[in-house]
């Protein structure tokens, strides 16, 4: 019988020009939200010391940031914004990994499951960013799941995300006070 793996203590990052969701990952293989950061007009160094505190609040162990790519694959002026914030990541706290996810929908996912929770309008608006952290954050765990078992991948497909996300219930509401 194989022995069950911890899962890694990581933090999820859904990049936007405004806030940046962050979700954490859960010994049960899951997303938790536990943030947003706005960044918007901010120095680096002020949304770099907040997630240094998260960083050490949680034990991190790595990071991930969401890749938006275009329906085609293609990469478009968001993901160049995410590839900077991944730079900055990585120059930041250079003994943590930081890996790319694709993140295709997940915004739109996340909107959908607030609304299924009854959050709507201003509330979710509030919550989406680090919803879609959370579901950034399953989606690697679930490929990674899936490449220790055998089956190498070079990246997440959609219905490996789609059934990854069926499974979130924790993604409706960040930790309170932690907007910055």
């Amino acid at each position: 019988m194989a022995s069950a793996r911890p899962t890694p203590r990581l933090l999820a990052f859904d990049v936007g020009e405004s806030r940046v969701g962050v979700a954490r990952s859960t010994a049960l293989g899951r997303g938790e939200p536990v943030a947003t950061l706005l960044v918007k007009n901010r120095p680096w160094r002020l949304v770099k010391d907040e997630i240094e505190a998260l960083v050490r609040e949680f034990e991190i162990e790595g990071f991930v940031v969401g890749l938006p790519r275009n329906m085609d694959g293609s990469l478009g002026f968001q993901a160049q914004r995410t590839e900077r914030f991944a730079r900055s990541l990585q120059k930041a706290f250079p003994s943590l990994p930081v890996v790319m996810e694709d993140e295709r929908l997940t915004t739109e996912e996340a909107f959908e499951r607030l609304a299924e929770a009854g959050i709507r309008g201003q509330k979710a608006r509030r919550r989406v960013d680090a919803a879609a952290a959370c579901l950034i954050v399953e989606g690697h765990l679930a490929r990674l799941e899936l490449q220790r078992q055998g089956n190498e991948k070079s990246g997440t497909t959609r219905d490996e995300l789609q059934a990854a996300h069926e499974t979130l219930e924790e993604c409706k509401e960040p930790n309170q006070g932690r907007q910055a």
